[in-house]
Formats: structure tokens, sequence, C-alpha cells
């Protein structure tokens, strides 16, 4: 055969249920180089390609793509391709330099106009959800079953990294609308991978008008998995995170924090079960039922039923929480709420391993002279299965100071340029730390005066053991 000129092929392929199809010119078909191609082909999940392809192939919904395709000199290529992936469109480039060494790298630039987050589960471990208006593999819908049935709720699924050590990439990622259940968008990837090693730089998105703002590094060529992940939330508005649900239009506010956290291990509840590190998250405006402020004296019960009725909204001042993390166990080492009547502070901890919570939220009323018995409320339990309820308690008459003076202690301060537009001068929440600033000046005076040691409420918002 001539290998000067291009000759026409057209084919049909079918193998593991899936189809493909392909017409256009070759101009080298002794050694299949200067392929130019119009590429068709549709399956029920790659991974069914893995031995065909020499190449590990992710776990993913039925698919249907189309492109030009195109091989020269060791490299195929995959450009203009538009398609879907379960419930998800894609389009882009990709290319496959096969014969590189030590290991074949693919180059990608992909967008999508709205993608489905569930049609990535599993490439985590996750089952995808199932039913109407979700599209999934059989595989996929047997997993699905299967974890509906599991009293734990992290995935317990080893997470697939055997194509980190396989292949090298450097992708790029842009999806304008992401289906998640939160209003999410502008979806940003930088995504490369050297042996094993995956750096996602950035990982950002929009949420609710505000920026989330994440670096994450995996090693997967380590054992167990190591994974790293430093995240700055901004300016998330509350209401247009909620959209949709029947608190939206009683939230008003901006959301914002820092996290950085680490955890090694082959799963989703591993890696939960060793988190190391610390989030910090802070909230000017807001409101929740004024129910919360008048706990006391009401059935317990009957509180966490008026509580979700439709009832007059409180106006939240500031909010703020430190969580740090050691080895899964999670304890809470601020959590303040303010309002314009009552102080409400929190403390707790939270065992990933177990999959557990006990937390507790004391309201502190600032008129004395009418409140001198609160109602904390609890909230315990497995993740599937949490319990709320009320108990009666007598607080010492220092304590609703002690959740503001705790937050001198704390990375308050730091994180509130994350949820104000300006500088912060003006905010609720920068008037808060002054308030406590000033509080703890005027005790330090005082113990000054008196040659006393500083009242030990001051630690109930820190959870030491001197409460």
């Amino acid at each position: 055969l001539e290998e000067i000129r291009p000759y026409p092929v057209e084919a049909r392929a079918e193998v593991a249920q899936t189809v493909a199809r392909l017409k256009g010119d070759v101009t080298r078909p002794l050694d299949m180089k200067g392929l130019d191609l119009n590429l068709s082909t549709k399956g029920p999940n790659p991974s069914r390609l893995e031995k065909l392809a020499g190449l590990p192939l992710p776990d993913l919904p039925p698919y249907e793509i189309k492109g030009e395709l195109f091989r020269d000199e060791g490299a195929w290529r995959v450009q203009g391709f538009k398609g879907t992936v379960g419930d998800s469109d894609l389009a882009g480039d990709i290319e496959v330099q096969t014969l590189r060494d030590p290991r074949p790298l693919i180059v990608a630039d992909l967008v999508s106009r709205r993608l489905d987050l569930d049609d990535l589960g599993g490439l985590i471990g996750a089952a995808p959800d199932t039913g109407k208006g979700e599209a999934e593999s059989g595989k996929q819908e047997v997993e699905a079953n299967i974890e509906s049935k599991s009293k734990t709720v992290l995935p317990r699924d080893p997470i697939d990294l055997s194509a980190l050590s396989a292949i090298d990439a450097d992708v790029t990622f842009n999806g304008k609308r992401v289906e998640t259940g939160l209003p999410i968008d502008d979806l940003r990837i930088q995504a490369k991978l050297d042996d094993g090693r995956l750096a996602l730089l950035p990982l950002d998105f929009g949420v609710g008008g505000g920026t989330v703002k994440s670096r994450l590094r995996l090693d997967g060529s380590a054992r167990p998995v190591e994974a790293a992940m430093k995240t700055e939330i901004s300016r998330v508005n509350l209401k247009e995170l909620l959209h949709g649900s029947g608190f939206a239009q009683k939230s008003v506010g901006n959301i914002g924090g820092r996290a950085d956290l680490r955890a090694a291990g082959d799963s989703i509840a591993d890696l939960m079960a060793t988190l190391d590190g610390q989030l910090s998250l802070i909230m000017s405006g807001g409101q929740f039922d004024s129910l919360l402020v008048e706990l006391g004296g009401l059935d317990a019960a009957q509180a966490i039923g008026d509580l979700l009725g439709d009832v007059e909204a409180v106006p939240i001042r500031c909010a703020f929480t430190d969580l740090q993390a050691r080895d899964g166990q999670v304890n809470f080492e601020s959590f303040t709420i303010d309002t314009v009547d009552t102080l409400f502070s929190g403390d707790g901890d939270i065992d990933l391993d177990e999959e557990r919570i006990k937390f507790v939220v004391a309201p502190h009323p600032k008129d004395f002279s009418l409140f001198s018995f609160r109602t904390p409320l609890h909230m315990a339990g497995r993740f599937s299965d949490l319990a709320f309820y009320g108990e009666y308690a007598e607080l010492a008459g220092q304590a609703a100071a002690a959740g503001a003076l705790g937050l001198v202690a704390t990375p308050f301060a730091a994180i509130i340029p994350f949820i104000d537009s300006g500088d912060g001068e003006n905010s609720a929440c920068k008037g808060l730390l002054d308030d406590a600033k000033n509080e703890l000046r005027a005790a330090e005076s005082e113990r000054r005066r008196n040659k006393e040691e500083p009242p030990p409420a001051v630690s109930f918002i820190r959870g030491d053991a001197s409460r």
C-alpha cells in the first residue's frame, strides 16, 4: 500500500457492550499513523475497557462522546469532542502520549456547562444516587443499594487510585454549573499528576455569590494514601446558599473561613478517622428562630417541634466556631453566636472514626434580671441517627461573658476579612471582638485591684477541664 496519500476508513466495533464508530482517512495504515477520523463511542462504563486500552479507566456512569480522532508520532488526540457522562455534559480536547517514558501522559482541556458531581462518585469510592432522574451503571446501582442499608455515613469503599501510579496527567477543567444541591458555579481545576502524586492547584469554585479557593494534594504512592488541603471561604451569602429551603427567606448575611487539614487512609472513612488540622468559620448577619432564645422552661420535644415551625426569627449579630482535629477526634475549641439579647456558647466533640457527635449549645441572656435558669440544647448520637434534647441547668452569672472572652485566644480576628466587603471596621463581628477585648481589659484591671485570679468561667467556651 502507498503511504503518501490518505486512505478512506469506515469501521464499527463492539466490545463489552461498548460501541465505537470510525470514519475518515489514514495516511500510514501499516503502522496506524496519520489517522484523521470522526469518532463516536457509547458505553455503560469506561472501566469495562481497561484490558483493551492497557490503561486503568474510571468507574463512571453510561457515556457517549463524539469528536475528531488523530494519531501521529506516538500520540492519540481527540479534539473538539462533545458528549455526556451520566447526567453531565463534557467537551474539550484530550491527548494521550502512549510512548512517553516512564509513564504515558494525558493532557486535557475540558469544559462542562452542567456537571452532576454524583457522576464522579466512583472516582472516590462513593456510591451514586439512584432512582428517577439519575443515570448509573449496573455495578454502581448495586453499590448504592448496599450503602443505603449501611448505618455508616462516610463511604468505606477503597478509593481507586490505580490510575495515579499508571499514568501522568496535566488536566484543566472549567465547569459553569455544578449539580450538588448547593448553588455551585464556575468550578476551576488545574490537576497535575506525577508518579502517583496528584496536585489540584487550584480547586476553586463560586458558591452563594462568594468563592471557595482550595489547594489539594494527594499522594497515591504512599501507603496509606496521604492527603492535605488548604481552603479559604470568602463572602458566601447565606440566603443564596440555602436557596430553595424553608430557611432561605429568613437567612441573610455572609459566611467565611479557612481550613488547613491533613489525613491518611485508603477510603473517605479512613481519611476522616485520621484527620488532623483546623477549621474556622465565621458568619456576619443571618438569623434563626427566636425560640432558641426562649428555650428555658419548655419541654425539649416541644422545643424541637416549635423550632421547625413558622415563628419569628432573631437576627444574629455574629457567629464563630473554631474546630481542632487530631487523629479523627474533632474538638469545638470555640463556638459563639451573638444576638441582641443572648450570647450562645457551644462545646463538644466529634469522633470521625466512630461517626459520633456530642455537642451542647448554652444560651446566656444578657439581661440577667429576667432569666436565671436556661436550657442548654444537646445534640448527640451517630451521624446516621442524631438525637436532640434539652437539659435544664443553672449557669454561672459570668458565663455570658465567657463566650465572647474566649474569642480573644482564637483565630476569630484573622478571618473577619473573609465576610466583609471592605476592611471590616463596621462589622458586627469586629464589634463583638472589640467588646471581648474591652471586657478582658476590665477583668484584668479588676483582678489587679483585688489581686485575684481570672474567673474560671472564661474557660467555658474553650472546653477546658477547669470549667
